[in-house]
């Protein structure tokens, strides 16, 4: 019986704003190779439905040869040469397996036990849509989660999701929306912090809305754990 490094290729893909798609390869390549928190939550979360969904590909499997002469000194050179072989020749990249993703949720949900996380509102693609025409460019409350700490009793946090856009109409009789800004705020304690807001193609809150049964987290969750975890540096941060 022999061992093997099987590989399994994951088709998965993120959406980014560009000029054209060679702009956009470039943009989530430099996101990828510095690290970026955002891109690779985005990616992550994208794993988890191409695996249910069929989207992936048993390409090749590597023998591990146990039976290496142990004087050779030369065990892990061979190993790490065919892998760099492998790799050059499917020129590809290979994300975070959908087990370590899930692993990594089901941790996470142990760490919110204690916290009681409520929307108190969510507005709809459409509720926006309808903002960004009679209120162009204005700051807009596109969702309010209030987090409770079940421990003290006492009122954890307060997640707030802005946004600002307007509508541009076309020679046709069609329209598209365009987002200038998004952002949310979070008050905790006696603070208010400024983030980024880390889901990508949404134009508003909508993305807090499509929670799914297989999921281990809701976005709503993964919104207040991202607020915690995923960015300890706010863009700004100051007194109520």
């Amino acid at each position: 019986m022999n061992t093997y490094n099987v590989v399994v290729t994951v088709s998965t893909t993120v959406c980014i704003d560009a000029e054209n798609p060679d702009d956009a390869i470039e943009k989530v390549s430099q996101a990828l190779n510095n690290g970026d928190v955002n891109m690779s939550t985005d990616i992550a979360n994208n794993i988890g439905y191409s695996m249910r969904n069929g989207h992936y590909e048993v390409t090749d499997a590597i023998p591990m040869d146990e039976n290496y002469d142990e004087g050779s000194g030369n065990e892990e050179d061979d190993e790490s040469e065919e892998w760099e072989q492998h790799n050059r020749r499917e020129d590809d990249f290979y994300p975070i397996m959908e087990f370590l993703h899930s692993a990594d949720e089901q941790l996470l949900r142990e760490d919110i036990r204690r916290y009681d996380i409520k929307t108190a509102v969510i507005r709809t693609k459409e509720e926006m849509h309808e903002f960004y025409r009679t209120q162009p460019d204005e700051m807009i409350l596109a969702a309010l989660v209030e987090v409770d700490d079940k421990v003290t009793g006492k009122r954890y946090c307060s997640i707030r999701v802005w946004c600002s856009g307007h509508e541009i109409k076309t020679r046709s009789t069609d329209s598209y929306y365009v987002l200038n800004k998004h952002y949310l705020t979070v008050n905790k304690d006696d603070m208010v912090a400024t983030y980024p807001y880390p889901f990508s193609c949404d134009d508003g809150a909508n993305t807090l809305l499509e929670a799914k049964d297989t999921d281990i987290l809701t976005p709503v969750e993964r919104l207040f754990l991202w607020t915690e975890h995923k960015n300890l540096n706010p863009i700004e941060t100051k007194k109520k």
